[in-house]
């Protein structure tokens, strides 16, 4: 019998180390699957950014599994996350401020529907990925608008931005990190 905040049980077949700790988009069939063979092909020969991506990657699906609503939380993990994440992606051969930007908007994309979709309780969760080379607002994190008067244009992102949403506010969570020009 499952309780409320357990793990799901692993499918027949599937290896359930791996069921249990990797966020659903990084498991056989997810579109980030080839993406955790790297990660743990990285780990492998010690890279220890690929090590702080995997803890940050675990204590997502368990924030996820525990299913509090608790938003700061989650912002929290998704902050961390961002950065381990950027962190890995510019340590990569041939890396590039694109290459990064690209990698950042596939990650965004599927970790914003495993929040809508498997996190019931923060539906209003979501990732901002911050465009290389354009201008943002540093108070509101939004792009070429100066409702502030501090914008400055970004060199190379270094994380992305959690948003939360309520009704029709919305409200940064988590403020991007950046290089600015």
């Amino acid at each position: 019998m499952e309780t409320k905040g357990a793990l799901t049980q692993p499918q027949p077949g599937a290896d359930p180390v791996e069921k249990a700790f990797w966020p659903e988009p990084f498991l056989d069939g997810g579109k980030l699957a080839d993406v955790r063979g790297h990660i743990k092909g990285r780990l492998c020969t010690g890279d220890h950014r690929a090590l702080a991506l995997m803890l940050a990657l675990g204590q997502l699906r368990l924030v996820l599994s525990t299913r509090s609503g608790d938003q700061e939380k989650m912002a929290e993990v998704l902050d961390a996350l961002g950065i381990a994440a950027y962190r890995f992606w510019q340590a990569e051969p041939g890396q590039s401020v694109e290459s990064t930007f690209e990698a950042a908007q596939a990650w965004g994309a599927e970790l914003n529907k495993l929040l809508a979709a498997d996190n019931p309780h923060n539906p209003y969760l979501s990732i901002r990925i911050i465009m290389p080379k354009a201008g943002y607002d540093m108070e509101t994190m939004l792009s070429e608008q100066s409702l502030t008067g501090s914008t400055f244009r970004v060199r190379e992102p270094r994380s992305w931005i959690v948003v939360g949403k309520v009704g029709e506010h919305q409200r940064i969570l988590a403020a991007g990190k950046v290089i600015t020009e």
